[in-house]
């Protein structure tokens, strides 16, 4: 079984290339034990799924609760693939991974304080992160650690989250 995890710090791993380009670059890091001789085994199209841990720890934030909710409503997969340049080879790869837009749009409710500090050029106070499990075997992808910055009683923050659903 190949289990690989994606941490995403969404205010270090760009936000234009997450929602303008709809990728996400997996790193050599990332992909360390990976078997590159059967490299299909890991490019293939894997379902999203929302961890049960994750649903817990927003049991008692109703906002993030139904977005996740919604997400898991909705049937996409994550498509990984690599550049099929003869540049890239072995250990050598570009691998992306291709984030379904309908998920995109969901987090962008979720990280509306990163995408508010990064329009502004501030830096975050607090870090809002991703973290996804693929499981090769499973052909499934599980967001699996999720740390947003909701600051209280913020009215910039409230004023940002009602654009953000209004512009749905």
């Amino acid at each position: 079984m190949a289990i690989f995890t994606v941490k995403c710090d969404l205010n270090k791993r760009g936000l234009s290339t997450l929602f303008k380009h709809k990728i996400l670059t997996i790193f050599e890091k990332e992909r360390k034990n990976w078997d590159y001789a059967s490299l299909s085994h890991y490019l293939i199209d894997y379902k999203f799924d929302v961890s049960p841990a994750v649903l817990q720890q927003y049991q008692n934030d109703q906002e993030v609760k139904l977005i996740l909710e919604e997400m898991l409503e909705v049937t996409c997969f994550f498509t990984v693939d690599n550049n099929k340049s003869k540049r890239y080879h072995g250990k050598n790869q570009y691998i992306k991974c291709t984030i379904p837009a309908c998920v995109l749009s969901y987090f962008k409710k979720l990280f509306i304080s990163t995408l508010v500090y990064d329009a502004k050029n501030m830096d975050i106070p607090q870090e809002e992160t991703v973290a996804f499990e693929f499981d090769t075997d499973k052909k499934i992808v599980l967001l699996s650690n999720l740390q947003l910055y909701k600051p209280l009683n913020n009215l910039f923050f409230e004023y940002a989250r009602n654009a953000v659903y209004m512009t749905e």
